[in-house]
């Protein structure tokens, strides 16, 4: 089917843009607000969950991309958080593991350069590590949101999609609370 054609693109493409976000090869000098490379990519990653939700590897494969894309600056570093934090109350509980290491791994790696303080770092290590993201979503949604508020972003809308945020509407930047990300000074979205 066409879907599946369309799939068989998108998943090897993310697979190659995360190997380029990793080494960063070519993508410096493309950071937010100068260039929008960044906030397109999380966008159309974004675009591609909503699209096909019960893709469970498409989901899966945009998780390494999006944690890769946190370390660019603001927008793109709060969008792409929270785009990975929409999927820890994915429907299905794989997505929610995958999502919960990868954020993990990607919060104790690159914690300081986020700009975030160590014992935040690792209240957010205690959430993700004692949670059992394989339960109902309604058992995880709590602790979710602790995260998001730990991090110092907004709240994450309830919604029926995955990654059912916001459709193209512009995220104010986060408001620093306790070590929470720096936030971004005010510039218009392309």
């Amino acid at each position: 089917s066409e879907a599946d054609n369309e799939t068989r693109v998108v998943i090897p493409t993310l697979k190659t843009i995360e190997f380029l976000l990793e080494s960063m090869v070519g993508l410096e000098e493309l950071q937010p607000p100068e260039h929008a490379f960044s906030t397109d990519l999380v966008k159309l990653i974004r675009d591609e969950i909503r699209a096909a939700p019960k893709d469970i590897h498409l989901v899966l494969a945009t998780c390494n991309t999006l944690s890769a894309s946190v370390l660019f600056e603001e927008p793109t570093r709060t969008d792409a958080l929270s785009a990975m934090l929409m999927l820890l109350c994915h429907r299905y509980p794989k997505v929610r593991l995958v999502v919960a290491e990868t954020l993990h791994n990607q919060l104790v790696a690159s914690g300081d350069e986020l700009g975030l303080d160590e014992d935040v770092v690792e209240h957010i290590s205690g959430i993700i590590e004692e949670t059992h993201w394989d339960k109902p979503t309604k058992e995880v949604r709590p602790l979710r949101d602790k995260i998001v508020e730990l991090l110092g972003l907004p709240p994450l809308p309830v919604s029926a999609t995955p990654a059912g945020a916001s459709k193209g509407v512009a995220v104010a930047p986060p408001k620093v609370t306790g070590g929470g990300i720096a936030p971004a000074p005010l510039t218009p979205r392309n």
